[in-house]
């Protein structure tokens, strides 16, 4: 277990079809906020006990711009593990600010997300993913692909990914040395592609 917060939330934006009955093949912009809880030891993907998992609750839409029927809500929840490295980066806040930080490695997300017509899932890809995290205030910010890799309704067959970057904060508990687990809020934008059968 960690001594303090050193962990990130992933969002995910992925695309909700309103009952195409015909094969589609695009991108379309995706947005999303949600929140993240630690999980603490309870869940590893390598086995790792330092390791932080987060489990991720997320809404938001998706647009089309040449094909406004495929645009929509969405929402889901994911469950990822992020390993802390010691490589010092920088980003950009989610209030503009500037911060310093730690850098972050993906070591293995899945996801489920919910529309109207379907529902679809994904799992992360570890080496397209980088990110850093404030040790001090608890900011964040990543990049990552994540794949489909299943789908039900009218995402049965389908294929594709959703490339995205996400930045929040912590909510709570305060960054403090001997705090354990977070509490944590952000917002993603990317880029869905997709291919229906």
């Amino acid at each position: 277990m960690v001594s303090k917060l050193t962990a990130v939330i992933v969002v995910l934006g992925v695309l909700v079809l309103a009952g195409n009955a015909h094969a589609f093949k695009g991108k379309g912009v995706v947005l999303n906020k949600g929140t993240a809880v630690s999980m603490g030891g309870s869940l590893s993907f390598d086995g790792s006990l330092v390791d932080i998992a987060t489990l991720n609750t997320y809404a938001g839409t998706v647009n089309f711009p040449t094909n406004p029927a495929l645009s929509g809500p969405f929402r889901g929840q994911s469950i990822s593990e992020y390993s802390v490295g010691k490589t010092a980066c920088n980003f950009t806040g989610v209030f503009g600010e500037k911060e310093t930080g730690v850098s972050l490695s993906l070591v293995g997300l899945l996801a489920a997300t919910d529309g109207a017509s379907g529902s679809i899932f994904f799992a992360g890809i570890p080496e397209d993913t980088s990110g850093c995290i404030s040790e001090a205030t608890g900011a964040y910010t990543i990049t990552e692909v994540d794949v489909i890799f299943a789908g039900v309704g009218v995402f049965k067959g389908a294929i594709g990914n959703v490339a995205y970057t996400n930045t929040g904060f912590t909510l709570g508990p305060p960054v403090a040395a001997g705090a354990l687990g977070f509490f944590q809020w952000g917002k993603a934008k990317g880029i869905m592609t997709i291919k229906t059968p």
